[in-house]
């Protein structure tokens, strides 16, 4: 539906509910066109009048249990998701989405628990071993996050997002050439993703070839200038080739917009979850989030510790902040 068919609706909906204020059916369907339009606060208010009206109503708890997620409500979300699980222990889907807020809220074996039941009622859903994967990867364990990526991409060859996350694993092994093999593939299906094309740059940075993670950093910043981790990883690239003037310039730019983005997420989230479509179902985006927490400690440290002072004393960069840390967020 468009955004206009969408108020269409809304509007013809909110005529029915003023006629009658608690029919279930329309508050439901209210709902769920507010969380299509990215309204997660009144799509709840909506649930919760649902759920007053009908306890155990199954589908507005999954739908509240959603948008609490999304509005980083994740207690309340787990609760939702518990009492959705004790009305349906069957449910998969409620199971790998509880998985999926415990690891949020740092539960990670709670979560490995919940995904691997997920896993044994619904094996050929690939959304559970992705989400599995992340979770051992956030474990410290990419080993294990390595066979459910290989999994999930069994099942869904064509998602980009399988083949980004196994690349971050084969990064995280040393096994460099399969990690740029897999970002290649995820840039062949999704050509504009910059989360894939910058973690191609640093595993190419990883294996000294500076003039293509040039090139990858370059289109990187081409799509997003003020993309911190793109520019700290080009003055990397930069000082290895003598270029520390603008090696130098690089991480100052870097440094100023961590900064910026420090400051911005003392106010609130840095950026809201996206999701991906896969068959109808949705993955939601929380780990690029993560990622891109995880390398702004990282190039602030790089930009703060040691690496401008580098190319200011005209040393060339070595290897030391290519092996990402083991137990950072997938």
């Amino acid at each position: 539906m468009s955004r206009e068919e969408i108020l269409r609706a809304l509007a013809g909906l909110d005529e029915r509910l003023r006629a009658d204020s608690e029919d279930a059916y329309s508050l439901l369907a209210r709902g769920m066109l507010h969380s299509r339009l990215g309204d997660d606060r009144r799509a709840t208010e909506d649930f919760t009048r649902v759920i007053e009206l009908e306890p155990d109503n199954a589908e507005a708890l999954e739908n509240r249990a959603a948008a609490r997620s999304d509005l980083g409500e994740l207690l309340l979300a787990r609760e939702d998701y518990d009492a959705l699980i004790r009305l349906e222990p069957d449910n998969a889907v409620a199971l790998y989405s509880r998985g999926a807020c415990l690891a949020k809220l740092g539960d990670l074996d709670g979560a490995v628990g919940d995904l691997d039941q997920a896993i044994a009622l619904e094996p050929d859903d690939p959304i559970p071993y992705y989400n599995r994967g992340c979770t051992h990867a956030e474990m410290g364990d990419p080993r294990r996050a390595l066979e459910d990526f290989d999994r999930a991409i069994a099942l869904a060859p064509t998602n980009p997002t399988f083949h980004h996350y196994r690349g971050m694993a084969h990064r995280e092994l040393g096994e460099l050439d399969k990690a740029v093999s897999d970002f290649d593939t995820a840039l062949r299906l999704e050509p504009l993703s910059n989360p894939s094309r910058n973690a191609r740059a640093v595993a190419r940075v990883m294996q000294g070839e500076y003039d293509e993670a040039l090139a990858d950093f370059d289109a990187v910043l081409a799509l997003d200038l003020d993309n911190a981790d793109a520019l700290s990883g080009r003055g990397v690239a930069r000082s290895a080739f003598g270029n520390y003037e603008d090696g130098i310039s690089d991480f100052t730019s870097a440094t100023r917009r961590i900064g910026r983005r420090k400051r911005e997420s003392a106010k609130g989230p840095v950026c809201t979850s996206m999701t991906m479509a896969l068959g109808g179902s949705e993955v939601h985006g929380e780990k690029m989030n993560r990622e891109m927490r995880r390398w702004e400690n990282i190039k602030c440290g790089m930009v703060m510790g040691g690496w401008l002072g580098m190319a200011c004393l005209g040393r060339k960069p070595g290897l030391g902040w290519t092996r990402p840390v083991a137990a950072g967020r997938a």
